[in-house]
Order: C-alpha cells, then sequence, then structure tokens
C-alpha cells in the first residue's frame, strides 16, 4: 500500500497556496511525496530539495541544501523558475497522491504545468511537464532541468550519459540514479555532466543559460 502522512490526505483547499514576489509563502518544503521506502519534497518552486532513500528522514541523496534546479529557454531568453517574473501556485491533486504546480511567465509568453508523484509499487520519482505556449506565433521553447546528488549524504559521486538508453546516471558506492525522460516519443535533446562546489565551480546548471548544453 502507498503510505503517507495524514496531512497529505486532506481535502484540496478552494484556494490553492500563491507564490508571488509580492506575497512569498515561507514554506521550505511545499509538496511532499512518497511510498514508504522512499520520500521527495520539492520546494515552493518545483525544485526537488530532498531525496530520502532507502529510510524515510535517515539518507538524504539530494540534500546539503542543493536544488534540482529549472530553467526555461524561449526565443533567446532564459529564465529560471526561481526569478521573480514567475507566478506559481501548487497543491495537491484532488483524490490523488499527485503534487501539482502551475508556473506562469508573462514576460516569456508561456505556462507549465506539473504533475509530479512516487510510484507505489516502485522506487521511482515521476514528473510530467506541460508547456502552452500563450502567444498566437511559433515559438522556440527549451526546458532545462538540473541535477545535484549527495549520494550516501555527501558530494562527489559519478555522473555519465549512457548512449545506448539516452539516459544520466549517478553513482556512488550502492547508490545508483537513473534519470531519463521524452519529449514526444523521443529523448532529450542535450545532457551535460560537470562539477559542483569544487574547485570554485557554481555547477553545470549555467551552462543552460545560453540555451545550448555543451
Amino acid at each position: 500500500p502507498l503510505l503517507f502522512p495524514p496531512f497529505l490526505l486532506s481535502p484540496k483547499p478552494k484556494n490553492p497556496l500563491t507564490l508571488t514576489r509580492g506575497r512569498r509563502n515561507t514554506m521550505s518544503r511545499a509538496l511532499v511525496l512518497g511510498n514508504g521506502e522512499m520520500l521527495v519534497t520539492l520546494d515552493r518552486f518545483g525544485q526537488l530539495r530532498d531525496l530520502y532513500y532507502p529510510h524515510v528522514g535517515l539518507e538524504n541523496q539530494a540534500g546539503g541544501g542543493r536544488m534540482h534546479r529549472i530553467g526555461v529557454w524561449v526565443d533567446g531568453r532564459f529564465s529560471w523558475i526561481t526569478d521573480k517574473e514567475w507566478e506559481i501556485t501548487y497543491d495537491y491533486e484532488i483524490e490523488s497522491f499527485l503534487g501539482a504546480l502551475e508556473a506562469k511567465n508573462r514576460n516569456l509568453g508561456i505556462s507549465l504545468s506539473f504533475r509530479d508523484g512516487v510510484y507505489n509499487e516502485a522506487n521511482i520519482f515521476f514528473r510530467r511537464i506541460e508547456v502552452k505556449n500563450e502567444s498566437s506565433e511559433g515559438r522556440d521553447i527549451r526546458i532545462f532541468i538540473g541535477h545535484e546528488f549527495t549520494l550516501s549524504g555527501k558530494t562527489g559521486e559519478t555522473a555519465y550519459f549512457e548512449p545506448f538508453r539516452h539516459c544520466l546516471i549517478h553513482y556512488k558506492g550502492n547508490h545508483v540514479v537513473l534519470i531519463n525522460g521524452e519529449i514526444g516519443g523521443m529523448p532529450p535533446s542535450d545532457w551535460s555532466v560537470g562539477l559542483s562546489g569544487f574547485m570554485g565551480k557554481e555547477g553545470t546548471y549555467k551552462d543552460a543559460e545560453d540555451g545550448v548544453l555543451s
């Protein structure tokens, strides 16, 4: 069975929590998703902040204040979802165990709809992102997702691109994380792996800001 703290099972409120720069919600973890063995928390921007496995509350495989950033590039303009121009609401999907987050950027003319969950029969965190072009014209839209793990509770794991399965693999000791996805039935077009928090390196996420991963 799928196990959750009781507060996740409460009815959906009439007015979902809203975030704008004028009125910020101070919750550090907006959404909590799990299956009794794996627990994932997301902040108010939809960024993954904690990944507890194999014991909830014990080993955090994504701790240390790191965040899995989300960026959007539209026709030569880039914005991280934490930028002030985004209007964000979040809640739990009614009568389900899914997190629901809506993000709108009027300056870019784009909306993102996230549905997130942890599979009840396997330790899999899944995310669906629906992109809506608010303009009447065709656009070049690119979504970037960054990952910064602390496997075994420490920094310094190995990560590489696996070309046959079109996925990223992070590993350290006996912990392995596989990341993949698809867009219209096709795998993501760009991947990049680099250093973060070592020798002054900010992180490979900076590579996304020009719209192309090197």
